[in-house]
């Protein structure tokens, strides 16, 4: 059996006939409160059974992470340990790089084809619409949930018209959803300067919006210096 096959055999108990599951992607370098509270909204504003967290292996639209893949990996799963539903997947990694959401969900379409699936993102994910790789194929095997508080969903919509056929516009749905206001880049410089300086300010400030056992996970492996 291959590594992929392994994977996609992980997720069978999961994945019931009739279930609709959420896709939720990223670098998660490294994976952060603001990520599991928007992933949760949406998926309980959608109903949906669950959702499928799946680290990115090779962001097509950022350079490389900088933490190790297994790393994103064991740390999503230590955030995840304690949310009922959210199933830690490494599908991307036994995919050709870069990772483009549209294979990703096509495998999981083929596998499981009695399951329904929807891509979660925030609203930034709307102004660059346009560059995600055949965004029509995958708004026909999935629809795509967004997150975002009113006025930036509104911003953000705009254009989105020009991008979608119209058959499709039905496909990508805005969602209010309460957003933390942190990003991994920000959280690796607090990251690195708490090495540096043992700052008691930035070590409240990551501990604040990482879950606790992954902020021991970077300590422990010296993630992030």
């Amino acid at each position: 059996m291959t590594a992929q096959a392994e994977t996609l055999q992980k997720l069978q108990p999961h994945l019931k006939d009739g279930s609709h599951w959420g896709f939720f992607g990223g670098a998660f370098d490294p994976p952060h409160k603001g990520h599991f509270a928007l992933a949760k909204a949406l998926s309980e504003a959608e109903k949906l059974d669950g959702v499928i967290i799946a680290p990115s292996f090779h962001p097509p639209h950022k350079a490389a992470p900088e933490a190790s893949f297994a790393d994103r990996v064991a740390m999503c799963e230590l955030a995840c340990s304690s949310e009922k539903g959210f199933v830690v997947c490494d599908i991307e990694s036994h995919l050709p790089t870069p990772g483009y959401t549209v294979e990703v969900i096509g495998e999981l379409a083929n596998k499981f084809p009695e399951v329904s699936f929807s891509v979660l993102v925030g609203a930034d994910n709307l102004r660059i619409l346009a560059s995600w790789s055949r965004i029509e194929g995958l708004l026909r095997m999935a629809t795509m949930i967004v997150g975002s508080r009113p006025e930036e969903a509104q911003k953000g919509a705009v254009g989105v018209g020009d991008i979608i056929p119209e058959a499709l516009a039905g496909r990508v749905r805005i969602v209010q959803s309460p957003l933390i206001d942190i990003s991994s880049s920000t959280l690796r410089a607090r990251l690195r300067a708490d090495r540096k300086t043992n700052s008691e300010t930035n070590s409240k400030t990551n501990t604040e919006n990482i879950h606790p056992d992954v902020y021991r996970y970077i300590k422990e492996h010296r993630l992030y210096q």
